[in-house]
């Protein structure tokens, strides 16, 4: 019973995750939303890593709420490549909570935004809440396996996908601006230091999730 519970609380808030993606971007694009920092009108919008990797997660968290329903009708436990997924998703959501909150908003503080502006609007939900729902929902709710530590390196892919992409259009062809700061101006050195960076922190908050995932196990359900 109370696994059940823990699967139908973890399918609300993945239904939160991707009724918020779809409807905020459906908003955007119909130009309904309130204009906010870093927001990009149109389809330009998926330029950037906040939306993507929104729009990734909710892509697996509507995969997780199908078979997070077949699970509990026949009363199957959740399958492990579910929760593989849900943590790729979740540490990329992490990237850009802890990417806003350490470098995104004290850098846009220097022209003159105040810190909390990039939590407001829709990005309540892309910044802060989401990846919040998310962390909550796989620590708590969706636990049900130990995260292997070759798997610390799945999220590196699509962070370094998104970079690589991210690092051509701005310093090689010129078409984006440099929206994130991560170039400096367009200095080739400086763009590869941030990707390394953004790597390495990619790396790091997927292990402290794994490791905290683990634990929780451990503690609560003595696997």
């Amino acid at each position: 019973m109370e696994k059940s519970n823990h699967i139908i609380r973890a399918l609300v808030a993945n239904s939160v995750i991707v009724l918020s993606t779809v409807i905020l971007n459906v908003l955007d694009l119909l130009n309904f939303s309130k204009a906010s920092v870093l927001d990009f009108k149109g389809l330009e919008r998926f330029r950037t890593f906040t939306i993507d990797s929104n729009v990734f997660a909710a892509v697996i968290s509507l995969i997780f709420i199908i078979v997070g329903l077949v699970c509990l009708i026949k009363k199957q436990n959740l399958p492990y490549w579910i929760t593989s997924l849900r943590y790729v998703s979740t540490s990329l959501l992490a990237l850009v909570l802890f990417t806003v909150a350490f470098f995104l908003s004290p850098y846009y503080m220097t022209y003159g935004h105040t810190y909390f502006e990039l939590f407001e609007g829709n990005n309540t939900f892309f910044h802060l809440l989401n990846p919040l729902i998310s962390l909550y929902s796989l620590w708590f709710l969706e636990n049900q396996y130990a995260i292997s530590k070759k798997e610390r390196i799945y999220p590196l892919f699509l962070t370094l996908s998104y970079g690589v992409l991210y690092f051509l259009m701005v310093v090689i062809f010129d078409k984006w601006p440099d929206f994130y700061g991560m170039t400096f101006g367009g200095k080739l050195y400086l763009g590869l230091i941030s990707l390394t960076s953004i790597l390495l922190v990619t790396y790091l908050l997927s292990s402290l999730i794994r490791l905290i995932n683990n634990k929780l196990i451990k503690t609560y359900r003595g696997n």
